[in-house]
């Protein structure tokens, strides 16, 4: 009997054990290094992400302040000192300033400094002579001058103000008007916005003096034209750079933008320490897990000296699982990432819809009664703009998923052949256009208009995509999917819509943030960031999902998983324009927010209804108790108090089973628990013309059911007076 020698097993036993050592060792040294690459990468896209967020929020202030002052120089506008001086132009600016939560105070000064009028009680001998905006505004016109901060007179509290010079005719220097706004507020946001970590977040000037700070400091400080930030804005409107803080020592990642047209910048700065010990955990979570995998590898090894077999499809195995575990952990990250980035992006999108409906409804007001050609252009300026703002809210809300949509049951075998129409003024001539439908294709349930939203945003991505020409493909075709990383884990039967350029390609590290709204690789003013970002959350609201696909230099394929559906296909109805008469009836109108609610109810009565505006769904059902003669109830559906729009709807179904009810939302998810129990849904912000329609074809329904009712009880008393006489004795 052969014995085997004893001495090259031990070799081998002990080059396992260093191999077991060495490589999870290695293997956390190359992990850690691209894992440091990664952590710098994302906190830094995150500092700009979040100046961006910043940014638009004070550029919409210093706009909303912008209309302030236009509001209040067309309320004085032609009045001489002794008529801006009196009560009621101070009580109108009290009225404004109780409007804006930014606004401190509003204020009207003569050539002297000389207070004539504000929205605080004031010391009549005192004036803003020597204070800077107004010194700028005397010297000659400087547009809408921002101030140094100061601590108002009259309302004791840091503020600082936007100023606009008033002049005569001739263009002789009569005064100013300036808004005192309060940096808290600012500073506020910022802390909403901002992530919990060690950060600083600032309102400057671009001559270095700070508007506003979070974490607050001496506003007296001033940042000399050679420190960094000035250096930096003097080179780019907005960019990044690094620094070492002179107040705390502490070396920071900033990002900053400029508020246009304003000499404002916003800042936004991370300390490099907060990533660093993002990293630190990670490599905890790294070695933990490596440490583990190190020992099960010392226990593979002693076993290996028997079962090499084994040993081998333990490691593939392994293997296998670490990296099923990778992507979990980074599918993961990325959702919760987009969650969050959708839930911020949902907020801001319900409270702009809720402004663009004061400005559109204000606007079309504004038409019915200016006269000439030059104020007809402005009001056509302003409701251009609240289109373009609601077109914008429209792609946040898509992303967030919080957008209301009407899915009907849809055939794409129908409806994709008669999208070319559609692109032609999208696209260019040097541009060719496939359509390839599979026959057959299974029926699906969505959005009309958000489908095709969504493949005109991709028809546009790809049009860029090929500057010099080339071919879009669109196809659609029925599959069946099992769960799968690349499919977002979806699972049955879907249609499948595809989108395919011949043009640049995306990068590989540019793909994975393709659908994070904001995020564009175009330049400055050629993309809002947006468009993808809707169609992702148009396919997740549809109930499947969204793919990128791409090759640098070879073209990129995005494919829209939509589910199929076993509902049948409604019937086309062919619905006749009617422009509605004029209204006719008392309407309830419950709406918590004031200044669409005036609005509003302006409109409508001006129309012709009878209109009682209440703030809340308690009160509108005191209401309706108490008075008989509503005939249609107008309800937003997000509302503060016991009851929400959708609850009060069901309660006045409960008491007035025939009584039409309306709601109306910028986004809700309980909006899409109502629309099945027959409620009609209209969305904010809506045109006044198709409020009025919604309304008259509710009044009209109601009317013709209760004339139907009537008949029906006329008929049914016939009947029983017929049977009484048949009953009666011949005499």
């Amino acid at each position: 009997m052969t014995r085997l020698p004893r001495r090259p097993n031990v070799r081998l036993y002990y080059l396992l054990i260093v191999t077991a050592i060495l490589v999870p060792a290695a293997i956390f040294a190359v992990a850690a290094y691209y894992n440091r690459l990664d952590v710098m990468r994302d906190g830094r896209e995150s500092v700009v992400r979040t100046a961006t967020v910043m940014h638009e929020h004070a550029r919409k202030v210093f706009d909303s302040v912008g209309l302030l002052l236009d509001r209040v120089d067309d309320r004085i506008a032609g009045h001489s000192d002794e008529d801006v001086a009196q009560p009621e132009v101070s009580a109108f600016l009290a009225r404004l300033t109780q409007r804006f939560d930014q606004v401190a105070s509003i204020w009207i000064a003569d050539s002297t400094g000389k207070v004539l009028a504000g929205s605080q009680d004031w010391i009549r001998d005192a004036g803003i002579a020597g204070r800077d905006f107004f010194d700028a505004q005397k010297e000659k016109d400087a547009g809408s001058y921002i101030g140094k901060p100061f601590v108002g007179r009259a309302t004791q509290i840091p503020s600082f103000a936007v100023s606009r010079r008033r002049s005569s005719p001739d263009g002789r220097f009569i005064g100013t008007l300036h808004v005192s706004l309060k940096p808290g507020y600012f500073e506020e946001f910022f802390r909403e916005a901002a992530p919990a970590e060690s950060h600083v977040a600032t309102l400057l000037r671009e001559d270095g003096i700070y508007l506003a700070r979070d974490p607050e400091l001496d506003m007296s400080v001033t940042l000399g034209p050679d420190t960094p930030f000035r250096r930096a804005i003097a080179q780019a409107d907005s960019g990044t750079f690094d620094v070492r803080s002179i107040y705390d020592n502490r070396d920071r990642f900033y990002a900053f933008k400029k508020v246009a047209p304003y000499p404002v910048y916003v800042s936004f700065g991370l300390d490099q320490q907060v990533l660093t010990d993002r990293w630190y955990r990670h490599l905890q979570l790294f070695g933990a897990m490596l440490a583990v995998a190190s020992l099960i590898l010392l226990y593979v090894s002693w076993l290996a000296l028997r079962h090499a077999r084994n040993e081998q499809r333990a490691l593939v195995q392994l293997q296998d699982e670490v990296d099923q575990r990778q992507a979990a952990e980074e599918k993961l990250r990325r959702a919760q990432r987009l969650e969050a980035i959708g839930q911020i992006t949902g907020g801001i999108a319900h409270d702009f819809n809720n402004l663009l409906m004061v400005i559109s409804g204000n606007a079309e007001r504004l038409r019915r009664f200016v006269t000439g050609q030059k104020p007809e252009r402005y009001v056509g300026a302003i409701e251009t703009a609240s289109r373009r703002g609601e077109r914008l809210t429209r792609q946040l809300l898509a992303f967030s998923r919080q957008q209301t949509v009407t899915p009907v049951v849809l055939r794409l075998d129908e409806l994709l052949p008669k999208f070319p129409e559609m692109l032609q003024s999208s696209l260019r001539g040097d541009i060719e256009i496939r359509i390839d439908v599979a026959p057959n294709l299974w029926p699906v349930k969505a959005d009309p208009g958000e489908l095709e939203l969504a493949l005109l945003n991709l028809a546009v991505n790809a049009r860029d995509a090929m500057p010099e020409g080339g071919k879009l493909t669109m196809a659609a075709r029925n599959v069946t999917l099992v769960d799968s990383a690349t499919t977002e884990h979806l699972q049955g039967d879907f249609v499948a819509v595809s989108v395919k350029d011949t043009g640049v390609g995306i990068p590989p590290d540019v793909l994975p943030k393709i659908f994070e709204p904001f995020f564009t690789t175009k330049e400055v003013g050629k993309g809002t960031g947006l468009g993808l970002s809707q169609v992702y959350g148009f396919a997740h609201q549809a109930g499947g999902g969204a793919t990128v696909s791409s090759t640098v230099g070879q073209g990129t394929t995005f494919t829209i998983y939509l589910p199929r559906t076993t509902e049948p296909v409604a019937a086309q109805e062919e619905t006749e324009v009617v422009v509605p008469e004029r209204g006719d009836g008392t309407i309830l109108f419950v709406e918590d927010n004031k200044d669409i609610a005036d609005v509003t109810k302006t409109n409508l009565e001006e129309l012709g209804y009878r209109v009682i505006a209440v703030p809340n769904a308690d009160t509108a059902m005191e209401i309706l108790n108490a008075n008989a003669e509503i005939d249609l109830v107008f309800s937003d559906i997000v509302m503060p108090g016991r009851l929400d729009g959708v609850d009060l709807a069901r309660e006045m179904r409960a008491v007035r089973p025939d009584l039409p009810v309306i709601l109306t939302t910028g986004y809700s998810t309980a909006a899409q628990a109502a629309a099945p129990e027959g409620f009609t849904i209209l969305p904010k912000p809506y045109q006044l013309d198709k409020l009025h329609q919604t309304l008259m074809s509710a009044l009209r329904q109601r009317r013709a059911a209760a004339r139907v009712a009537a008949e029906a009880a006329a008929q049914a008393a016939a009947r029983s007076a017929a049977r009484t006489d048949t009953t009666q004795p011949v005499k």
